[in-house]
């Protein structure tokens, strides 16, 4: 609806409302358009529930866009750049998955990660003898299970652990 000067306006709700399935942020759409004057309205922030009759006042139909300045690298105390915080984590360790063995959540301190599983350090373990493997040195056998070298060997070969070398399978790392 036009005010008195002739400019378009609407009730934030309105706008809110008609908006919803195509703006995700539209609160800070209009903050930032009210930065470069293409909107006006009297509120710091609009926030659905609370500024619903506040009138938005369409200043100018046509922007020519904004300046997009690159951000600047955060640096540690040490000089290096420092690392992304959140996005960008595609670890599993920062995802909080379910562990491969017992099904519970599986937290940063107590991760263990092999072969794209999830595993808390306890439940890492040799299927055959139940001794606790390293993310660093296990085996994962034909039928998909973890074992240490020597079982491994004995599932794979059925020989003696004592008389073969490791598998390609097998993951040592020291």
């Amino acid at each position: 609806m036009p005010n008195d000067n002739g400019q378009q306006t609407i009730k934030f709700g309105q706008l809110f409302d008609e908006t919803a399935d195509i703006f995700e942020a539209l609160s800070g759409t209009c903050k930032t358009a009210k930065k470069y004057k293409v909107v006006a309205y009297d509120a710091e922030q609009l926030w659905q529930g609370q500024n619903t009759e506040t009138l938005i006042t369409l200043l100018k139909e046509t922007h020519d866009g904004i300046k997009i300045r690159p951000r600047r690298t955060l640096r540690n105390k040490h000089g290096a750049n420092a690392k992304s915080s959140g996005f960008g984590r595609a670890s599993l360790s920062f995802q909080n998955p379910q562990c491969h063995k017992c099904t519970k959540t599986v937290y940063p301190m107590e991760f263990v990660g092999a072969s794209d599983k999830a595993f808390h350090k306890n439940c890492f373990r040799c299927t055959t003898c139940s001794s606790t493997l390293s993310k660093n040195d296990y085996c994962v056998s034909a039928d998909g299970m973890f074992r240490c070298s020597a079982h491994h060997r004995e599932f794979e070969l059925g020989v003696c652990p004592a008389t073969t070398t490791a598998s390609p399978a097998c993951i040592h790392v020291r």
